[in-house]
């Protein structure tokens, strides 16, 4: 019998529909991975801000199934507040991981709302195989009673004198000879540093003290102060020191920079502005004290006037009541997982993913970080202030926190305005704020 071609083409025909329909049925469509959603609270660091940003991108593309939401807040207080009130409720509408200082780390740990960091998910087998990569100690303020890490710190700031060169040269002196080693030559320089008009109105302040500003930025300026007098605000109960001769030394100091001394410094700051982004940033007072993330702050507000830099500037060690008993201010922040985020894994894996970064983040402006990568670093030691910032670690020691940081602070910077700008009785409101301090302290 002879086959037509035209039935051969639709036998041929069929057997590749049944082939194909084999084949499609033999062949399982891959499965979608499904999107994991992470969502990140910060506060308001310009420079900070703008690395974190820049990471976040970088870990979406390495991991195209994660999708990060990045939220900044703009006020500390703010966001300290709000961050309490997502973590008391069980984490509802809050986020997977965000930022803390050390001082505040006291009110979230003891409250069981931080998960530890995930070791094994960020890439490590055991504790120490990560700390190894650290500055001996700076993670300390990182852990729980138990040793265990529950973040790490994308900033540690010792804080340290910030000097003007160009006004230094205006005023005939030497930004290195002429640095002041102790308080009183500080004094000395921030009047002759205090630039008038031929009106006699202010031009550029000597120094300004923080006023009107939150009150981290008193304590930041304060806490030294008190240390280098000898004395601190908690004792070893966690109750109230602040009932000293040093407090009433250390309150005497800004008073004397206030309303002793020909400074310029003013009673208040503009609205949202601090001495560093704003005075100092922008020419407007000729010292400041500061910590490595300034370096950002002053390389932004250049870029809002269209230039590279404003004015010429170096950093020296803050000046010391005793050189053999030195004391400047530490603080640190880092990025910590809440305890009722369903990532922990995730978000530990972005927060190593971050600290990995470091020293390019620290180049392009962001914080210096004590990992060692960062601090050994020939392009890091190049930086201005690296020299001063180093050594201020051997004699740094972090602000005195608790977990009610925020109501003592507020406390002791309402304390030192009704003294230094409402001219109330040192002794009395000394006395009055230690009440408060150890009510405070007490819970009650």
């Amino acid at each position: 019998m002879k086959i037509s071609k035209k039935s051969v083409l639709v036998v041929l025909v069929f057997m590749l529909m049944v082939v194909s329909v084999i084949d499609a049925a033999g062949q399982k469509e891959a499965p979608k991975k499904d999107v994991q959603e992470l969502v990140i609270w910060c506060k308001r660091e310009t420079a900070v801000n703008n690395w974190t940003q820049e990471v976040v991108k970088r870990f979406m593309e390495d991991n195209p199934d994660v999708k990060i939401t990045l939220e900044i807040f703009p006020e500390v207080a703010g966001y300290n507040t709000k961050l309490l009130t997502a973590l008391s409720s069980g984490g509802s509408g809050g986020p997977d991981l965000f930022d803390l200082n050390e001082s505040t780390f006291g009110a979230y740990e003891p409250r069981g709302m931080l998960a530890p960091l995930d070791l094994v998910a960020a890439g490590y087998s055991t504790q120490s195989d990560l700390e190894k990569n650290w500055l001996a100690g700076s993670l300390n303020p990182f852990k729980n009673p138990n040793g265990q890490i529950m973040g790490l710190p994308y900033e540690l700031s010792t804080w340290q004198l910030f000097l003007n060169i160009d006004e230094f040269k205006l005023a005939g002196l030497d930004p290195l000879k002429d640095a002041p080693k102790t308080w009183d030559e500080f004094y000395k320089l921030a009047e002759k540093l205090h630039r008038k008009d031929a009106r006699g109105n202010t031009i550029v302040k000597g120094y300004q003290l923080p006023f009107g500003t939150a009150h981290g930025w008193y304590l930041i300026i304060f806490e030294p102060m008190l240390w280098q007098q000898g004395g601190s605000v908690f004792d070893a109960n966690q109750m109230s020191a602040i009932d000293s001769d040093a407090t009433r030394r250390a309150f005497d100091m800004w008073d004397k920079l206030h309303n002793r001394l020909d400074t310029g410094s003013t009673s208040s700051l503009i609205a949202g502005t601090n001495p560093v982004d704003y005075e100092f940033a922008n020419g407007l007072s000729a010292m400041s004290v500061a910590g490595p993330w300034a370096l950002g702050s002053l390389k932004d507000a250049a870029k809002e006037h269209g230039k590279d830099t404003l004015f010429e500037y170096t950093v020296v060690p803050l000046p010391q009541i005793d050189q053999n008993n030195k004391f400047v201010a530490m603080n640190s922040w880092g990025w910590f997982v809440s305890a009722h985020s369903q990532k922990k894994d995730l978000a530990s894996r972005f927060i190593v993913y971050y600290s990995d970064l470091s020293l390019e983040g620290y180049l392009s402006g962001a914080p210096m970080t004590p990992r060692l990568d960062v601090l050994e670093s020939e392009k890091a030691k190049e930086m201005i202030g690296y020299d001063a910032f180093m050594e201020g670690m051997g004699y740094s020691k972090a602000r005195e926190g608790s977990p009610y940081y925020d109501e003592t602070g507020t406390r002791i910077k309402a304390a030192l305005d009704e003294v230094v700008l409402l001219g109330a009785d040192k002794d009395a409101v000394i006395k009055k704020l230690h009440d408060e301090i150890n009510r405070i302290q007490s819970g009650k």
